[in-house]
């Protein structure tokens, strides 16, 4: 009976359920709701039996943030009054939440969630959710959650338990797809494992694309400081500023609200490392985050800079600011960044060696912009030209970050050091230092370029090292670098090879081996650059010093290219005004050069100071000099090295007096002059004054104390330069002497040995009707011989008496013999048993004309006698005898066998006259001694 009647009841609420249900369902779900806390919703019953309720666009609350497009409730009945739901199943949920101040205001939903589960709301019942669609509201802009599937299980404890959930997140600054399961207790505490794919985002420059990985974290939300988690993600795509494309893994770690963040990515593109580390909080974006940024670049020719550049390079970023300044992606928001960069193996092409390069600078973001100043100068070092080169340049960046472009720089005085350069052969060894003040700014960059686009570099520079070393095969060059200044300009256009512009100015400079000094060098010098680069130079010396010559200034002019170079020139001696003009050139192809000299033709007469204006070297041997000179000389080169020099000089109109010093002991007085004197040389390069050269004279004349030579001519051959020599057989000509006894057709066969040594192999004159001839006569370190002989073929006795010039004297026959000369080192002239016989018979006549005719006056005396026989003495014999010093006490005997036919009929006499003194004096003195043997009336000898 109890059944039945449970039944018939059941059938009757069954029956009014089926005839009422729609106003009993929708009183059910909305109470239901009610109960739940989602009073005020708006729905359609579109299923409803006593074990599940449908319903279709429920708009819970009166601010409607909560829709449901289909909703589901699976009932129990604990009791039969009053149902309760098992499961809830919602389809098409669409959600309106906001964030502010760091909490969340579920809307709606809040008396749902009241008391964070902690019984504050009622329990929920298991719910399952499919494509609902989640509008979030926060201050970084909107984010739209769209769940594909997501199932909630209520337990027991009050827990809430996510046993899977799959759901994309889009914002406006990334979106990713996600499944999740966790657990959320009943005190609100949440763990939750997250797996992420294709996750994408950006901030800033930065972006993150194809992003896989997982994430788990654990706390309470309400609770962020207390949070923690770890993460791992591998991306495939994360640009950069730079235009970086990377991939690599990223790894996140949450302790005690404090986040780590680590980054190891490449960019195989690029060839670049990149490790990042983030560490801050991220749930207070007030607190102070660090981020640290390295980067390694295997080849720099990979990368979007300077075209053509090689190396390696690694980059330390490094920056603390805000957390939310950070992750604002506005520039002008970000904390300033400390970088630290360092290039090695650095080539580019056209510049020598490999290059290394440090910088530690500071960089401030900007607007589109970035400002790096260094914080210390950029340390610059490599291997060139077979030296260190070394350089540090303190200044300011700017640069465009994305993508990257250096828009403009601003530099402090730079230093540069150059240890060595070996070039085209020349070897330069410093130290060398340079300190480089920029020009307007020093660089230009072009606005439109790429990422270096540099158009122009313009310096001054000044030497801070006092000298460097040159040296090219075996010639060096000290350069005196310690007032050294001037300017280079570099300009680079879009196409094309740059132009150089170089000033230099204030060096001077020493040649050691070649004695010569320069002083006030200046230099301009040009290129175009490009494959076949040339320069233009110009150059120019205030003074250029050596010991043979006065200073001369010097100015120049030149080209050179890859294949050949030529420059010409002007030296100038300002005191003399002696010009010079230069000219040289190589081509480089095949080694060989050659260069030229030539002098204008100076008039020495018009010189102050004279030729020891010219050249101080001649003081010692001339004491003046007159004429007009004139130099030339040739220089030819090829690999095997320099050939020797040919070098011509001239000389024409010339007196030239020489120094005392190189006269011999006693000659007070010489003179020299020439028509023309012609110089032809070859000098070795190594050693000029061993070279050889022909001297050719014409038109000569030399006085050497009373004595003049007249119209000297002929050439000599010299195999040796300095100090002189010849071979043997050199030979002058010599038209004319006038001494005490003039003579002309004289001829001089000689051998230079030395300076101040010759041997000369034969003197010979034709004078006084007959021949004088010197052979073997050898000078020795100016040391004359002490005994040389003169013969003498065929003397004139008439040319004698007419060179005598004594009134009433004639005489005829000829003397041949032999004087020995014996000279002194005080210069004195000793003849020793000289001695001059007749060849054959001849006539000695004398008849002064203020003598009476012989025969009248009586004929007293022994000296009437005399006389009466030398008006006309016929000789069979004469001799004449010399001794004594030339120019003191000469003696002279003169012995005459013959006879007057007018005195005694013709007897034979013997006539004996001694003569001292001077020779010239001595012709004309008194007959101081003499003997008269065979002659009637003649006393004995002696008296």
């Amino acid at each position: 009976m109890w059944a039945a009647a449970a039944v018939a009841v059941l059938a009757a609420v069954l029956a009014v359920v089926a005839l009422n249900r729609a106003p009993i369902a929708e009183k059910l779900v909305k109470d239901r709701l009610a109960a739940m806390g989602l009073a005020g919703s708006e729905l359609a019953v579109t299923r409803l039996t006593p074990w599940r309720v449908e319903v279709a666009d429920v708009a819970t609350g009166p601010a409607g943030t909560a829709r449901i497009r289909r909703l589901g409730m699976d009932l129990v009945w604990p009791d039969w009054t009053a149902p309760a739901v098992s499961a809830v199943t919602l389809d098409g949920v669409q959600l309106v939440l906001a964030v502010t101040d760091g909490g969340v205001d579920w809307g709606d939903l809040a008396p749902l969630l009241a008391g964070g589960g902690t019984g504050g709301a009622r329990a929920l019942p298991r719910i399952a959710v499919t494509d609902a669609l989640v509008d979030i509201t926060h201050p970084d802009g909107p984010t739209a959650v769209s769940v594909t599937g997501m199932d909630l299980a209520p337990q027991k404890d009050g827990a809430l338990v996510l046993t899977q959930a799959a759901f994309d997140v889009v914002h406006p600054k990334g979106q990713a797809s996600l499944r999740a399961t966790g657990r959320r207790t009943q005190g609100g505490a949440l763990r939750l494992d997250l797996a992420i794919e294709d996750a994408r985002a950006s901030a800033g420059p930065v972006a993150l694309a194809n992003a896989v990985g997982s994430l788990r974290l654990a706390g309470d939300p309400a609770r962020p400081g207390e949070m923690s988690g770890e993460g791992t993600f591998e991306v495939s795509g994360l640009a950069l500023p730079g235009g970086l494309r990377t991939a690599g893994k990223l790894t996140l770690r949450l302790r005690d609200g404090q986040a780590a963040v680590t980054a190891d990515l490449t960019d195989d593109g690029l060839g670049l490392t990149l490790v990042a580390k983030a560490e801050g909080a991220p749930f207070d974006r007030a607190t102070v985050a660090k981020i640290n940024l390295q980067a390694a670049a295997a080849d720099l020719g990979r990368l979007p800079l300077t075209e053509g550049v090689t190396g390696g390079g690694t980059l330390d970023l490094t920056a603390e600011g805000a957390l939310g300044d950070l992750l604002s992606g506005d520039p002008m928001r970000l904390p300033p960044v400390q970088a630290e960069i360092t290039l090695t193996g650095v080539e580019y092409p056209g510049v020598p060696g490999a290059w290394t390069a440090r910088a530690k600078a500071g960089v401030r973001p900007g607007k589109g912009t970035a400002t790096l100043t260094f914080a210390e100068p950029v340390e610059v070092s490599g291997g060139a030209w077979g030296g260190e080169v070394t350089a540090s340049v303190p200044g300011t960046v700017h640069v465009q970050p994305d993508p990257f472009k250096v828009t403009s720089i601003e530099l402090a005085p730079a230093r540069i050091a150059l240890t060595k350069a070996d070039v085209g052969g020349v070897t330069i060894t410093g130290p060398l230092a340079l300190v480089l003040t920029p020009r307007k700014g020093g660089l230009t960059l072009a606005p439109d370029g790429g990422a270096f686009a540099l158009t122009k570099a313009d310096f001054t520079f000044a030497a801070d090292s006092p000298s460097l070393t040159v040296r090219a095969g075996s010639q060096s060059a000290v350069l005196r670098t310690a007032k050294a200044e001037g300017g280079v300009t570099v300009t680079l256009p879009a196409e094309g090879p740059p132009g150089v512009h170089l000033d230099l100015a204030g060096m001077d400079a020493h040649a050691p081996e070649l004695d010569v000094e320069a002083q006030g060098l200046g230099l301009t010098a040009m290129t175009r650059g490009g494959p076949d680069a040339s320069w233009n130079v110009q150059a120019n010396a205030k003074a250029l010093r050596h010991a043979a010559a006065a200073p001369f200034a010097a100015s120049a002019k030149g080209h050179w290219n890859k294949r050949k170079w030529d420059v010409e020139g002007t030296l100038r001696q300002h005191r003399t005004g002696l010009i010079a003009g230069f000219a040289a050139g190589q081509d480089l192809r095949s080694g060989t050069g050659r260069a030229r000299l030539d002098t204008v033709p100076l008039n020495l007469a018009g010189i102050d100071g004279g030729i020891h204006a010219l050249t101080p070297l001649l003081a010692p041997f001339v004491k003046s000099m007159t004429g007009t000179v004139q130099v030339s000389a040739k220089a030819t080169w090829d690999n095997s090295g320099l050939q020797p020099l040919d070098v011509t000089a001239s000389l024409r109109g010339s007196g030239i007096t020489p120094a005392s010093t190189v006269l011999p002991a006693g000659l007070k007085v010489a003179l020299a002059g020439v028509g023309s004197l012609a110089v032809e040389a070859t000098l070795p390069p190594g050693n000029p004054a061993a070279g050889r050269g022909i001297v050719t004279v014409t038109g000569g004349n030399l006085r050497l104390g009373p004595a003049q030579a007249a119209g000297i001519s002929g050439m000599i051959e010299l195999d040796r330069l300095w100090p002189p020599r010849t071979p043997p057989g050199q030979q002058l000509r010599i038209e004319r002497v006038t001494a005490a006894l003039p003579a002309g057709d004289g001829q001089v066969r000689f051998q230079v040995k030395g300076l101040a040594s010759v041997n000369v192999e034969r003197a010979e004159l034709t004078g006084i009707g007959g021949r004088i001839w010197a052979e073997n006569v050898a000078v020795v370190d100016g040391t004359l011989p002490e005994r040389v002989i003169l013969n003498v073929a065929n003397l004139g006795l008439a040319d004698l008496a007419a060179q005598m010039n004594i009134l009433g004297l004639t005489a005829e026959g000829r003397l041949s013999g032999r004087i020995p000369i014996e000279l002194g080192r005080d210069g004195a002239v000793t003849i020793r048993d000289g001695l001059l016989e007749a060849q054959g018979k001849g006539l000695l006549a004398f008849q002064p004309p203020t003598r009476a005719p012989a025969g009248q006056g009586g004929g007293e005396g022994r000296m009437d006698l005399v006389l009466d026989i030398l008006e006309n003495l016929r000789f069979e014999d004469l001799s004449l005898a010399l001794d004594g010093d030339a120019t003191k006490d000469m003696r002279v005997i003169l012995r005459v066998n013959g006879r007057n036919p007018r005195i005694q009929q013709g007897r034979p006499v013997d006539l004996t006259v001694n003569l001292t003194g001077n020779i010239g004096d001595a012709i004309r003195a008194e007959l101081q001694n003499f003997d008269i043997k065979g002659l009637t009336g003649a006393g004995p000898a002696g008296n």
